[in-house]
């Protein structure tokens, strides 16, 4: 090996002084070619803009931006870690902590998260009241398949209502608004809106295989089959407005104008039966990849009031409603999703639709203090607690802790969290982690030492196996929770009575977005 680096060295050092040598004897502009790069006009092959490279050496920095510099170029980053104070003598110790279940949720190449954290609350929950055995199972599948038909109705809905806008949207602008983006990925609001209409099943009625650990395939052949046939609807629904606008046009008399009525009604039972195609066609293809949903089924339950060990079993027979509901009784309405979103007002309900879902969503904005303390409460009641964050930065893997570093965002724009949504676009905003989910899981511990008011960290149990993390768990300390964590699911037990009225009042209305 060492023969190996003298020979690079000395080929090195030969083509330095070659290049140096022939450089002297040609012309004063032929040296500066070989010794000065960015004098070089850019070429085709360059792969960074030598302007880029001038600009940024050029730039005005800030006196901020300078004292980072300073500071991480003498003492190195993890010495600046913005909690290093906390987290000197890290360890996976915790004041409180909830029993891990049995069986770890594992979410495989999918971003089913946002079921795999309600779930298993759900599912803890039943455990404890002796509802399920320590190994049964919800059915991520089941609720997996009705998401996906869902967002499928969503996207033929949009079709049908763009039907007006032809001559105003353009050609190219009309083939890339039909093209569906049925995606994995949403909000624990979602699975208990879900779980109202559509009820919930066990593992052993739709068991988990190969499509729902890995659901990149099967979306793309559902995305496949939705363009076809949105391109369809679309020169139906066109085809359609076009007659209407025609007969508006030559309308004079109150007979015209309930011809004009029928038309529409008839016009829109014929789309609204094509949509009923459309979505059997993705049923199919859902079910080929996901398995049929159960109309009914029949498992083995535990007999409520039996020892620990020795307990009793009985053989029911529920449909999907009737064991998510009465038996279960799982009831949606009684959760409530906290938020922390900081560039908006605190104490204040807003509600929001996503534009691929037709779910309403309620969030009750809290500070990130109080929501601190109504997880802790719920947890020492048995309950562990849902949430939603941008699992990202700062998040070690090989460990499990999770505090700010010098990559936080916070602190690194000249403008404050609240201004700003005025100085950047919401794509801006996400990238820089100021806002926006991608990731959904549970607390289930909390740190909180003799004389502390407020929990310093907190539990994660996550739903990635457990080689990451310490057996699959993490350690979020409290300024990564401050800054990261956009929302949880708890009981409305938890909260106040004036925090109760605030969420049940009349909410502030936001505009739809995309998860």
């Amino acid at each position: 090996m060492l023969e190996i680096q003298n020979s690079l060295f000395l080929k090195f050092t030969i083509l330095t002084c070659f290049c140096v040598t022939l450089a002297s004897t040609q012309a004063q502009a032929s040296h500066l070619q070989c010794v000065n790069m960015f004098d070089q006009p850019q070429t085709a092959f360059a792969g960074v803009d030598i302007d880029l490279i001038r600009e940024m050496q050029a730039r005005h920095k800030s006196k901020q931006e300078k004292m980072l510099q300073i500071l991480t170029t003498s003492q190195g980053f993890e010495k600046l870690e913005a909690t290093r104070g906390i987290v000197a003598d890290h360890d996976n110790d915790f004041t409180f902590e909830l029993p891990e279940k049995a069986v770890r949720g594992d979410q495989g190449q999918t971003g089913d998260c946002y079921v795999e954290a309600p779930f298993n609350a759900i599912e803890e929950f039943a455990m404890s009241q002796q509802m399920l055995f320590g190994d049964q199972t919800l059915s991520r599948p089941y609720m997996l398949f009705f998401t996906y038909l869902e967002k499928s109705g969503k996207h033929i809905d949009k079709i049908i209502a763009m039907r007006r806008d032809s001559v105003k949207l353009g050609n190219q602008t009309i083939l890339k608004k039909i093209k569906p983006a049925i995606t994995d990925g949403g909000y624990s609001d979602e699975v208990l809106f879900f779980l109202k209409k559509y009820g919930a099943v066990l593992e052993s009625a739709m068991p988990q295989n190969a499509n729902s650990r890995n659901s990149g395939p099967l979306l793309a052949e559902l995305n496949s089959y939705l363009y076809k046939k949105s391109y369809e609807l679309w020169n139906l629904a066109e085809a359609f407005d076009k007659k209407s606008k025609a007969l508006q046009i030559r309308m004079k008399t109150g007979q015209d104008k309930v011809e004009l009525e029928r038309m529409t009604a008839d016009q829109m039972k014929v789309l609204l039966a094509e949509k009923r195609n459309i979505l059997g066609g993705a049923f199919l293809i859902l079910e080929k990849g996901l398995g049929t949903p159960p109309t009914t089924f029949t498992t083995q339950l535990p007999i409520e009031g039996s020892k620990e060990g020795q307990q009793a079993s009985v053989m029911r027979t529920f449909t999907p409603r009737e064991f998510a509901l009465n038996y279960l009784k799982i009831n949606p309405d009684e959760w409530v999703n906290v938020s922390n979103l900081r560039t908006l007002p605190r104490n204040q309900v807003y509600q929001v639709k996503f534009q691929d879902m037709n779910v309403p969503v309620r969030r009750l904005n809290l500070d990130a203090r109080r929501m601190k303390h109504i997880i802790r409460n719920s947890l020492l009641a048995g309950v562990r607690v849902p949430f939603d964050s941008n699992f990202g930065p700062g998040v070690n893997v090989r460990n499990g802790d999770m505090k700010l570093g010098t990559d936080s965002t916070e602190g690194m724009f000249p403008w404050s969290r609240k201004q700003a949504p005025r100085k950047m676009s919401p794509f801006e905003m996400t990238m820089l982690n100021i806002t926006d989910a991608d990731h959904e899981t549970e607390f289930t511990g909390f740190l909180q030492p003799k004389g502390h008011a407020d929990p310093l960290a907190f539990k994660v149990e996550n739903q990635w196996t457990d080689q990451v993390g310490f057996d699959g768990n993490f350690k979020m300390y409290g300024d990564w929770f401050d800054l990261y964590v956009d929302g949880i699911m708890v009981h409305k037990s938890f909260l106040t009575a004036d925090e109760l009225a605030i969420y049940e009042g009349k909410p502030v209305i936001l505009p739809a977005i995309n998860e």
